[in-house]
């Protein structure tokens, strides 16, 4: 799989989709390795859009007065045990694409204390996809602090990418640490 450092949780992507490319043919995995604080776990979240400019694929936005796809979130936990875990899953929506041609829209962390709730978990986007996003980069170093719920990359950035397609394993390296000022 990819190489892991203490205190370090790894996040790996495989597909073979081409830019532009539909997630459909389930062939598509979301799986992440590693080790991770003993006081932290997280949940995965993904985000899934319909693609079909349809009525029946979307929903009336009464505000705006426009018609907008659909959205649906599925969450999946990893395997946690003592300062490891474990974590695959098809990235392809479980029921199928069906008539309304689902797709994957963004793939979230949701990090908290190891104590918390389901619903207590703060989620922060990694990837989304669009057709003019990037190439994912290979390797990503995050400082998420559990107590706010936010996440920085090592530049003191927000972490989240738009990404054309996945093109091969990603690493991500998050690290437990205060983003509070003074802190």
């Amino acid at each position: 799989m990819i190489g892991i450092k203490a205190g370090a949780v790894a996040l790996a992507f495989s597909t073979g989709l081409a830019a532009g490319a539909a997630f459909a043919d389930g062939g598509d995995t979301l799986a992440f390795a590693g080790r991770i604080d003993p006081a932290l776990r997280y949940r995965v979240r993904v985000d899934y859009a319909t693609s079909v400019n349809d009525r029946a694929c979307q929903v009336d936005d009464y505000i705006t007065g426009m018609w907008i796809p659909q959205l649906e979130s599925r969450f999946e936990a990893p395997t946690i045990a003592g300062a490891t875990h474990g974590f695959t899953t098809p990235l392809a929506r479980p029921s199928g694409t069906g008539a309304c041609a689902w797709t994957p829209k963004v793939v979230f962390l949701c990090l908290g204390p190891r104590t918390a709730a389901d619903d207590a978990l703060a989620c922060k986007a990694l990837m989304m996809f669009t057709p003019v996003g990037e190439d994912p980069p290979a390797a990503v170093a995050l400082t998420c602090d559990a107590a706010v719920g936010a996440c920085v990359d090592a530049g003191g950035r927000d972490p989240a990418r738009q990404v054309r397609a996945l093109t091969g394993p990603i690493q991500l390296d998050v690290a437990a640490g205060s983003l509070r000022p003074g802190a």
